[in-house]
């Protein structure tokens, strides 16, 4: 049935309009000029601004409102993985492991969750590089139960022996897990940690996020306490809500969050860290056979996994936006993908990388910032007898960032893309909780969507080639992981940057062949 008949016969069928529009087959001209208004960014409501308030103790809060009848609570702290210095390495990860356990009110995890769970709620607890955060979503009516629980966890909690050691299980869980499925499934996960001790080596960002194994059995209950005692503090943490009125979480913030009551308050404090990062440049390689996990006529390929990074610019700097959309004009992703509109098909890397030579199984470029520093690094995975031509493939696309003249529509669409992005990923409460208590706590306050929307379009092909230029007049950092004895060298791939992308003759190629 055409869609004319189809028409006429619910015309015949229904004797009230329901709706005035015409059918979608036909466009909305005379709505047009108002879509185009409509599409523009108007500015803020005030109603939808993030409030920020700095209570007399020091404990920032910031709050966003939104609809639905759950919100998100969490506490942000400037305490992760950088500031080890003088604490074993692993200490927050074991952190992140006896999270939400027992208390001086709760006394256990059990009774934290079963509280949550007569209210609707959920928790987490996650130590980035940077920042640790305590997070859980709860019905609104029941958000001084939440707050009460958040404070619990990070100001009272009482970390049992025997909650260090099942964390201790738990780690060593973890760390065998990177070893048998993480290096073979994700192995991202690895390398964006082996690429920041590369590139940071000995300091801040550059030091290890996950629990070295030779620290397993080394850190005690105390390491724990000490390391809470020196960083959580009220002038490092930021109370964050979505969903939540922001005079009334003050005001419990207010009353609940006493910091002179801290379980923890009488342990001895370390020095704490206070240093700026400094890139250093540097490699890091773990030679692993990561023999797939599948069977059968066709299991997954054995790969060599390469890391390039360059320095970057930290979140603060006024090139950090251009940077990161150069990021997404290099784009990329895996050979095996369904792509699709907004996947990224037709950036650099699919381009010029994936969709030109079949041994590159992986080819993607992603920015790492922070607040006092920032890392842009280029993934490559590929057949292991092949590592030395994906590298100067790698290399090449690099060179031409600063080489290639920029596209007005490659340059739009990479713009389009980071904003969808953004707005994606800001749909969820978690997210925004998160991003909230992030830029409080690097830049003491909070910038709108529609602000970074406005530097996003600002960014102009002058920009993308400055940034660029910035970035190749570094030094390399290089992380390899997998069959990775043809992976060439620091030395060797810093000459292929000076050199055209040309690497030097491999010393151990063997003068006899054999046919």
């Amino acid at each position: 049935m055409s869609i004319g008949s189809f028409r006429h016969l619910t015309k015949r069928l229904s004797s009230n309009t329901v709706t005035k529009f015409p059918w979608l087959s036909q466009p909305l001209d005379e709505y047009a000029d108002a879509a185009i208004k409509r599409s523009k960014f108007a500015p803020v409501d005030e109603a939808g601004k993030t409030q920020v308030t700095t209570l007399a103790n020091g404990v920032r809060v910031a709050t966003q409102q939104s609809r639905g009848n759950f919100c998100t609570l969490g506490v942000g702290l400037n305490a992760g993985s950088r500031y080890e210095m003088f604490s074993p390495a692993g200490v927050t990860h074991f952190l992140e492991k006896t999270a939400f356990g027992s208390t001086s009110h709760f006394n256990s995890k059990d009774d934290i969750l079963q509280e949550l769970a007569e209210h609707g709620g959920i928790c987490d607890c996650q130590y980035s590089r940077d920042v640790a955060f305590y997070a859980l979503s709860i019905s609104k009516p029941s958000v001084e139960v939440g707050l009460n629980i958040l404070r619990e966890a990070v100001l009272k909690p009482r970390i049992s022996t025997d909650e260090v050691e099942l964390a201790r299980s738990l780690v060593d869980f973890d760390l065998q897990d990177h070893e048998v499925s993480l290096a073979r499934m994700q192995p991202e996960v690895l390398l964006h940690d082996m690429i920041h001790r590369a590139a940071f080596r000995g300091n801040t960002v550059g030091l290890p996020k996950f629990c070295p194994k030779e620290h397993l059995e080394l850190i005690q209950k105390i390491d724990l306490e000490q390391f809470l005692a020196t960083y959580v503090q009220p002038g490092r943490t930021v109370v964050s809500g979505v969903g939540v009125d922001h005079d009334s979480l003050c005001k419990l913030v207010e009353q609940t969050f006493d910091f002179d009551d801290r379980s923890f308050k009488k342990v001895k404090k370390l020095e704490m860290d206070e240093s700026v990062a400094q890139y250093t440049g540097g490699e890091l390689r773990v030679d692993q056979r990561l023999t797939p996990v599948t069977g059968g006529d066709n299991p997954l390929p054995e790969l060599a996994h390469l890391v390039i990074g360059l320095e970057s610019v930290p979140s603060s700097h006024p090139d950090y936006v251009p940077a990161t959309v150069l990021s997404f004009i290099m784009g990329g992703g895996s050979s095996f993908s369904a792509g699709g509109p907004g996947k990224g098909m037709y950036s650099r890397m699919y381009l010029n990388v994936l969709n030109r030579y079949h041994y590159v199984q992986h080819a993607s470029v992603i920015n790492f910032p922070y607040h006092d520093c920032g890392l842009f690094a280029l993934q490559l995975s590929c057949e292991p007898e092949k590592v030395r031509e994906t590298c100067q493939v790698g290399v090449r696309e690099c060179l031409k960032m600063a080489e290639t003249k920029i596209d007005s529509e490659e340059l739009e669409r990479a713009k389009n893309q980071l904003k969808s992005m953004m707005f994606t990923n800001l749909e969820a409460k978690p997210v925004q909780m998160e991003d909230i208590a992030r830029q409080v706590l690097s830049q003491g306050f909070k910038r709108e969507p529609e602000q970074i929307c406005e530097m996003i379009d600002s960014v102009t092909k002058d920009d993308i080639l400055r940034v660029a230029d910035n970035l190749l007049g570094s030094k390399i950092s290089i992380a390899a992981l997998g069959q990775i004895a043809e992976v060439p060298s620091q030395r060797d791939i810093t000459h292929a940057f000076i050199h055209n992308a040309t690497l030097p003759k491999s010393s151990n190629t063997s003068k006899f062949k054999i046919f």
